[in-house]
Formats: C-alpha cells, sequence, structure tokens
C-alpha cells in the first residue's frame, strides 16, 4: 500500500504561519492547544487515500474517517466531512473524481501524481 506524506502538507512553517490555523478547534468544540496536532486527528488523509484503491463514492468512504456507524441523523454531517476530505485529496492531486451517467461522483487513487513516502 503506498502512503501519502501528509507530514509535509501539515507541518512546517508554511502552514504554521496560515491564516486561521489559530482559531482549529478540537472535535468537542474548544480550542485546540496544537492545531496541527488537531489535523492530524481529525483528518486522516492516509488512511482515506489508502480507502481508495477502488473507485467510490462519497458515502462509501465513511469507514476510514469515522469509528461509529452514520446513520441518518449525521449523514449530512458526515456526508460534508467526507466531502471536505475527498477535495483536500484532489485539490493535491491525490486521487480522481470521474461522474457517472447518473451523476455520481466516483473517487479513487491517482498513481500518476501522487506523493508517496518514497519521494
Amino acid at each position: 500500500t503506498k502512503s501519502l506524506s501528509i507530514e509535509r502538507h501539515i507541518s512546517g512553517p508554511s502552514v504554521a504561519a496560515g491564516p486561521g490555523l489559530a482559531d482549529v478547534t478540537d472535535a468537542q468544540g474548544g480550542g485546540a492547544t496544537d492545531p496541527l496536532a488537531a489535523f492530524r486527528e481529525l483528518l486522516d488523509l492516509n488512511a482515506l487515500f489508502d480507502y481508495l484503491d477502488t473507485p467510490k463514492r462519497a458515502v462509501d468512504c465513511f469507514p476510514p474517517l469515522f469509528s461509529r456507524e452514520i446513520g441518518p441523523g449525521s449523514l449530512g454531517l458526515a456526508t460534508g466531512e467526507t466531502l471536505a476530505h475527498l477535495n483536500c485529496l484532489l485539490w493535491r492531486r491525490h486521487i480522481r473524481r470521474t461522474v457517472d451517467d447518473d451523476g455520481v461522483c466516483w473517487y479513487v487513487q491517482d498513481p500518476d501524481t501522487m506523493a508517496t513516502e518514497e519521494d
């Protein structure tokens, strides 16, 4: 399994100095004492990337991001958070999105443009 080099994307001077980083909150809504640690904990991009070894819809991507079952009451929030993670990977060109004839988006690893630990 190839993994992304996420550390270089969420650490370092360019990220630490980024706007709004001081406003990161933890999952319980409190202020994060270490914003980068909060990102590492909340945004498990490596797990999501590894999970996308075959094409999946956003709603298929809940398992690597959430430890509990997603029910009707949390479906909208979970889908929004999942799309944010997928869009981050898309923006970084680590995954591809295709749209089928029914208008459904499918996401999959992009082996041609991904950054790996070996890089």
